[in-house]
């Protein structure tokens, strides 16, 4: 009996913690700094997590991840996180969501002048062009040799 109640102990317990490998748990979502940075744990260690579909982490041995994301602000200030088949969604302190385009600027200065640009490879063969007018006449030649007039 004290076996039996052993090993159902055992099975609970194992069944209890495969149950929980797959969470993820979010610790922080917020803007800082102009950056977007979520922490976190995952209920296995060196576990891939993807953020927004865009961004990817590795949970350490202690299972923690940490994103910190420059300039990525999310449209919705909500970001999905997703490692193996579970999925988990957080709400992004200091984060505003993004508002209707403002009109166009005014047309900026003209900047300076640039580095002229390398040499082009060289193109490819052209066709024959059309044959050019005739030379002027050359000098006369030297005189040949005397003929025989009997013939």
């Amino acid at each position: 009996m004290r076996s039996a109640i052993l090993g159902f102990s055992i099975l609970v317990t194992l069944a209890a913690t495969n149950a929980g490998q797959a969470q993820i748990r979010v610790g922080n979502a917020a803007i800082t700094a102009g950056a977007l940075v979520v922490t976190g744990s995952t209920g296995q260690p060196r576990q891939e997590i993807e953020l927004d579909g865009k961004f990817k982490v590795t949970s350490g041995a202690n299972r923690t991840f940490t994103f910190r994301e420059q300039g990525y602000h999310p449209n919705s200030c909500v970001v999905e996180l997703k490692a193996g088949n579970d999925n988990a969604k957080a709400t992004v302190a200091n984060c505003g969501a993004a508002g209707p385009a403002g009109a166009a600027g005014a047309k900026g200065e003209k900047g300076d002048k640039g580095d002229p640009g390398g040499t082009g490879s060289i193109g490819p063969i052209g066709a024959t062009g059309p044959a050019g007018p005739a030379g002027p006449a050359g000098p006369p030649g030297p005189q040949g040799p005397k003929g025989d007039p009997a013939n």
